[in-house]
């Protein structure tokens, strides 16, 4: 723990006097300037107390008073060690405990030379002691020594006393705390003089009082116009100052206009601007943390169009109208916090976007809100993480229509490419940008799932390496099964590490348990993306996991005997097919969505958005585009030939697959209820009918009759 000394970090304190010679080195130059003596002490003070220079006068001078005494105690301290050291030798010396605080003020050594000496030197050290004989206040266990030295440190003060008296006789003693008072009372009535002569002057200057004389005019001008007001005003000056040194008005510089600002320099905002500028877009950036601006103009930035702002102020006057403003910050307060920043700044026409990951909700609201004051949201989803954001994300736009000539040109320049196409359009309306966004999460989490269980299968059913494995990913990648997470799976598998294996436990950001959410909201089956985020909860559980291992009994010794060439064979077309069923409830979750909110959503450009720029990119959804072109009006994929088709292919082998792993106790969950989906939706008649039945029993609900639908009836 630090020592603190009368509330001060003595430490600090020492290093902060120890940086100003002028206090206590005699030989300094400014040593006996009373004035520099005053203004380093005055220094010290500021660098303890933040709020010294706004203290009342007479507080100053307590203060400084406080501090010259706690010095010259430290001083007095170490000179009596120093003395104490010198004059012991031997074992003497060894059982001594030192002063806690010597080391941090051996630079006082010089000072205090043991040589006798009647220099002028000496003189004045014994003048400065001799102003105050004091011994530190409180607890003195940094003073610890033997019996035997304590009558030592006592000679040693009889002697230091008398020679205090003989210098008494030729000195007077000084008064720092008298000398710095006034000090500070010359410095007000210096600071009160000058503030009166600037006074005099500013009422002789005609064009600071013709300034001042359009404030009252200024503070009348409504908040939205202000921004305009000063714009206008800025030209006018600029005009006249420009023709005042010769220049004539018609070639006067103008100001760089930024197409688009962003708010928000994480690694995604700082690729995106690049991206942005890439394909020539002039962007301002600004971040909370103004030093990131800086930063990034002079390192990732630089020699780019790329222009930075201090202020949200001066962010908004370097955009051109429209201005067009997007966010890429933490979703919730934050974004609301810098909306509400925004808006006074802002006209008529003007567009927010936020590119995070809010809730879709949230979106709806903030573009309600928005339109009431006459200004356009937008709400973005940004997909492809970090690195992709660079080069070519996927876009997922939605909100006020009425941006999208605005923004799409931009968008659409920076998206990924597909056949010479951008990934990115017109999603509808309010928050559905970022309900499209969050089932592509969803569907993410369900691909991630589908792919760690087929690695499963794999390694522990089958007994492959990784490079066996690494190869028939290789050759699945090649055909209708490609995606980039079998891409990346596969360059896992090939890299090689001598490191320990990783923890087979898995969080998650909580966007696939908002899809589960939705699809609850909304009555919707989502069953695999649930599946999914279950399968990390379940994982998380570690601890319990082992030691569940260590007592729960299940298939002991079974080993898969059949074909591992055909077995292989069969996981690929069960992860094909339950693959299917993922994007299926998807797109069924998306369908109800539409009808709840009354969005117009278009499905087949929503699959071709996502076929590039993000996680779940693949050619397959190029399959799901041409489904919906064929017929928008498509209630589900499995009523699609195509889809139908390629399901019934599969079939044997996925259920092979499933019973396979539910007999060697190899948990695939959503394979599973992939499998279950897919014959409950096949299913004429489902038990509910039985459940129908129960809650009426216990709870009075009804029932409806196959011969008599929306009549509901109870029975006692």
């Amino acid at each position: 723990m630090e020592k603190v000394f009368y509330g001060l970090n003595v430490e600090f304190f020492v290093e902060e006097i120890k940086n100003r010679p002028t206090i206590w080195d005699m030989r300094c130059e400014t040593y006996k300037d009373r004035i520099k003596r005053n203004e380093a002490w005055m220094e010290v003070a500021r660098q303890l107390y933040s709020n010294f220079d706004v203290m009342e006068l007479e507080k100053q001078t307590a203060v400084l008073s406080e501090l010259s005494k706690k010095w010259k105690n430290l001083r007095q301290c170490y000179k009596r060690e120093l003395d104490s050291q010198c004059s012991k030798s031997g074992s003497a010396k060894k059982k001594r405990v030192q002063y806690v605080y010597f080391d941090i003020l051996s630079f006082l050594a010089p000072m205090f030379s043991t040589k006798a000496t009647t220099s002028n030197i000496t003189v004045e050290e014994e003048d400065e002691d001799e102003e105050e004989e004091e011994t530190e206040v409180g607890d003195e266990s940094h003073l610890q020594v033997e019996s035997s030295e304590e009558t030592n440190q006592s000679s040693l003060r009889s002697f230091t006393a008398s020679a205090k008296k003989s210098c008494k006789r030729k000195h007077e003693p000084e008064n720092p705390v008298a000398d710095i008072c006034q000090f500070l009372k010359k410095s007000l009535e210096d600071k009160i003089a000058a503030e009166k002569r600037q006074k005099e002057k500013d009422e002789m200057d005609d064009d600071r009082q013709f300034l001042m004389s359009l404030l009252n005019y200024t503070r009348a001008v409504q908040e939205i116009h202000k921004l305009n007001m000063r714009s206008e005003v800025l030209q006018v000056v600029t005009k006249y100052y420009n023709m005042s040194r010769g220049s004539q008005p018609e070639q006067q510089s103008t100001h760089v206009r930024a197409d688009i600002a962003l708010i928000g320099l994480s690694v995604m905002g700082q690729n995106l601007i690049l991206n942005m500028n890439d394909h020539g877009f002039v962007v301002c950036v600004y971040n909370r943390t103004v030093e990131k601006v800086d930063k990034f103009l002079a390192n990732e930035a630089k020699g780019t169009k790329v222009i930075g702002a201090r202020s949200i102020e001066e962010m908004v006057f370097k955009l051109k109208k429209p201005r067009r403003i997007m966010l890429l910050i933490k979703a919730g307060e934050a974004v609301d916090a810098f909306i509400k920043l925004l808006v006074p700044l802002l006209e008529p026409g003007d567009i927010i976007i936020d590119g995070g990951n809010s809730k879709y909700t949230d979106s709806t609201h903030r573009c309600k809100t928005l339109k009431e004051k006459g200004l356009f949201f937008v709400g973005s989803g940004v997909s492809g993480g970090d690195a992709i954001a660079r080069y070519g994300p996927s876009l997922m736009s939605g909100g006020a229509v009425e941006a999208w000539p605005y923004i799409k040109n931009i968008f659409q320049s920076i998206s990924a490419k597909v056949d010479g196409e951008p990934c990115c359009d017109w999603v509808g309306d309010e928050g559905s940008g970022h309900f499209v966004k969050m089932v592509h999460n969803g569907i993410e989490y369900g691909d991630i799932q589908l792919i760690c269980e087929t690695y499963h299968l794999l390694k522990d059913v089958l007994g492959l390496d990784h490079n066996e494995m690494c190869q028939i990913f290789n050759d699945w990648n090649k055909g209708e099964s490609d995606s980039i997470l079998l891409e990346i799976t596969r360059h896992i598998l090939k890299f090689k590490t001598n490191s320990q294996p990783l923890v087979d436990s898995a969080s998650q950001k909580g966007t696939g348990e908002c899809t589960v959410i939705s699809a609850l909201e909304y009555g919707m089956p989502a069953s695999l993306i649930g599946e999914a985020v279950f399968a990390r909860c379940l994982a998380s559980l570690k601890e319990d996991r082992v030691s569940a291992s260590k007592y729960l009994k299940g298939p002991s010794g079974l080993q898969y005997q059949g074909n591992k060439k055909e077995f292989i064979e069969h996981i690929r077309k069960g992860l094909y097919a339950s693959k299917i069923v993922s994007y299926t409830q998807g797109f069924m979750l998306l369908r109800e969505a539409a009808k709840v909110f009354n969005w117009e959503l278009n499905y087949g450009a929503i699959a071709f958005i996502w076929r590039g720029g993000c996680i779940t990119r693949s050619t397959f959804l190029g399959k799901i585009k041409a489904a919906f072109d064929k017929n928008p009006e498509l209630p589900n994929l499995l009523r699609d030939q195509f889809f139908c088709k390629a399901i019934d292919n599969c079939q044997e082998s996925w259920r092979h697959v499933v019973s396979t792993a539910v007999t060697l106790g190899i948990p695939t969950p959503a394979f599973s209820t992939a499998l279950a989906f897919y014959d409950g939706f096949r299913s004429k008649t489902l038990p509910a009918d039985l459940i129908q039945a129960q809650i009426d029993y216990f709870g009075s609900r009804t029932y409806e009759l196959l011969s008599g639908p929306d009549k509901f009836i109870h029975t006692n």
